[in-house]
C-alpha cells in the first residue's frame, strides 16, 4: 500500500507506528504531530523540523 492517501491530511497521531522520514515527506500539508503515549522516539522529530512549519504535541 503506498503513502498517497496521508498527502492530504494537515495532522496525524501517531500511537505505535514508526513516523519516518518516508511517511513525513508523503503527508505534504503536515502541520503538526500528536503522539498517544509517551515520547516521540518513534517520530523523525529532527526531520520534520527541518521540512519547516511543523509542531509537535504529547497526548
Amino acid at each position: 500500500m503506498g503513502l498517497d492517501h496521508i498527502a492530504a491530511y494537515g495532522g496525524v497521531i501517531v500511537a505505535k507506528m514508526i513516523f519516518d522520514k518516508q511517511m513525513i515527506d508523503a503527508a505534504k500539508n503536515l502541520k503538526i504531530i500528536s503522539t498517544y503515549g509517551v515520547g516521540f522516539d518513534h517520530v523523525d522529530t529532527e526531520y520534520a523540523k527541518e521540512k519547516g512549519d511543523c509542531s509537535f504535541k504529547l497526548s
